[in-house]
């Protein structure tokens, strides 16, 4: 939207993960040297960690495509302790649909798959991504993995990524396949403050900027206080700045711009009431780039809590906020309203979305075929936020191949419903689908439960675990949506009391002036 006001070729701060915008600090170089030199010493698995949106899907991305075009890459995200269920995920990444369900015969047809692609000069890395979710199961059947040779060569390098947790739970686990050959966990470090201007920076000349005053430095020291150099979130506020810059008019960002965005995004206050710091004078000393933390220790976050979502409960879990989205009055600055709209073909899976999403107090339309939908889409006259979260099955062919109806009505809904975010859910989510979503703009895919094939003691685990994902994308979606929304109206109210008062003055001069002269 906002890319020719400032003279981009591109949105700098685009939240898809693409290698192109690596910005290399300290700690990524140093996290790039660490996986080349696992890989030289076949270190298998190798466990890479650090905390949410600090880049570590972007620099595995990143390493792995400097190897060269014979690299497979598969990556999966599976949360569970099922080894078949896992085994056939990894076939389907790789395009083979396995009707086994026997573990000793999934594990014959992975290894002589991976044997084809070796003999063929491919060699496959295997990224599990989230893997602090899986259990010892299915953590002990990755490091079987790992452990497949032929004439001393590796069928497969297995690289496990997820939070700092994931440390903790590999060494607790004593019967684990892997011990001897296990890479030492590595901690990916947050940005320290005197790389956050240079990270930003970074990515604006990437995306043609050739002035950088957009950013003066008072601003660049906030962004630095809240952001704690975990680079999801500085892109998160620097997007949010640039487009409501553009509402504004502003090519340079100013202080009181800032602080409305802060308030937006994490407060939902006002500038007055709302936000907690006049400088960056009260915020903790910089962390410096030579700071050590400790590898595989979690930097301790500053007190404030700036993410509105998340709460802490008195045992140390994170609960996820019930989304509020009740409809108050837009002219006093209420909240956005919003619909979210199911297109799922497992009734299952369609019943239980539609009740837990109007338990939280989320207005929901569930349909099953394409064809309600676009009826349903045409017919709605909602004045709020639309949110469409539908099966891959729509779209993709079974082993994610194109499938033409599917990719008609994916351009449907990309041009007459641009304004409605997609988030695509896939039992099995398949590298091949999230590349074409990433080429469309559509950076959400989320896993979910298969509810026919889980087991009855398991389907309410499961399913809670990917709602509560869902529940997390709509509340950022929702947030960031809504504070545009405000901002809208404020800009169209202050525009009427410009106009008012313009046409008072006129009348005014008018009546002063009876003859026009």
């Amino acid at each position: 939207m906002y890319e020719k006001f400032y003279g981009f070729k591109d949105r700098p701060f685009n939240p898809v993960p693409d290698p192109g915008y690596l910005y290399h600090s300290p700690y990524h170089n140093d996290a790039l040297a660490y996986l080349s030199s696992e890989v030289e010493k076949k270190s298998n698995p190798i466990v890479f960690t650090g905390d949410i949106g600090v880049g570590k899907t972007v620099l595995l991305r990143t390493y792995l495509k400097a190897l060269g075009p014979e690299v497979n890459l598969v990556q999966i995200f599976y949360s569970g302790n099922d080894r078949v269920q896992l085994l056939k995920m990894i076939l389907l990444e790789m395009g083979i649909e396995s009707g086994q369900n026997n573990l000793d015969a999934l594990r014959s047809e992975v290894k002589e798959h991976l044997g084809g692609l070796l003999r063929e000069g491919r060699e496959t890395f295997l990224i599990i991504d989230e893997a602090q979710d899986l259990d010892e199961d299915a953590l002990d059947e990755a490091c079987k993995l790992s452990g497949l040779e032929v004439d001393g060569r590796h069928l497969v390098r297995v690289i496990l990524a997820g939070l700092p947790e994931l440390r903790g739970k590999i060494y607790s686990l004593s019967n684990l396949d892997c011990k001897n050959t296990i890479a030492e966990p590595y901690y990916l470090k947050n940005l320290p403050d005197e790389d956050i201007p240079k990270y930003i920076r970074h990515r604006l000349a990437t995306a043609g900027c050739t002035d950088f005053t957009v950013f003066p430095e008072d601003v660049l020291r906030e962004i630095c206080h809240f952001s704690r150099g975990i680079p999801r979130l500085i892109n998160m506020i620097c997007d949010a700045i640039l487009l409501y810059g553009y509402f504004a008019d502003k090519r340079v960002v100013t202080m009181s711009l800032f602080k409305e965005v802060i308030n937006d995004l994490f407060n939902h206050g006002s500038v007055e009431d709302g936000y907690p710091y006049e400088t960056s004078s009260l915020a903790p000393a910089p962390v410096s780039a030579d700071q050590d933390t400790g590898s595989g220790e979690e930097q301790a976050p500053p007190s404030d809590d700036i993410h509105s979502e998340e709460k802490e409960e008195g045992n140390g879990k994170i609960r996820t906020e019930e989304l509020s989205v009740q409809c108050e009055d837009s002219q006093q600055g209420g909240l956005l309203p919003m619909t979210l709209f199911v297109l799922e073909k497992n009734a299952r899976m369609r019943v239980r979305l539609e009740d837990k999403c109007r338990e939280k107090g989320v207005d929901t339309v569930a349909l099953s075929t394409l064809e309600a939908l676009f009826e349903t889409l045409e017919r709605s006259r909602d004045l709020g936020l639309h949110v469409l979260v539908a099966d891959s099955s729509f779209f993709f062919a079974k082993g994610g191949s194109e499938d033409p109806a599917g990719k008609d009505a994916l351009d449907r809904i990309q041009s007459d419903y641009a304004y409605m975010p997609l988030i695509v859910t896939a039992t099995l989510p398949l590298t091949v689908i999230r590349t074409k979503l990433f080429q469309r703009g559509i950076p959400l895919l989320l896993h979910k439960p298969d509810l026919n094939r889980v087991d009855l003691s398991e389907v309410q685990v499961q399913f809670d675990a990917f709602f509560n994902e869902l529940q997390l994308c709509l509340s950022n979606i929702h947030s960031q949506f809504g504070a545009i929304y405000q901002k809208t109206i404020k800009w169209l109210t202050d525009s009427q009391g410009v106009t008012a008062a313009s046409e008072r003055d006129m009348k005014g001069s008018e009546r002063s002036n009876p003859g026009g002269r």
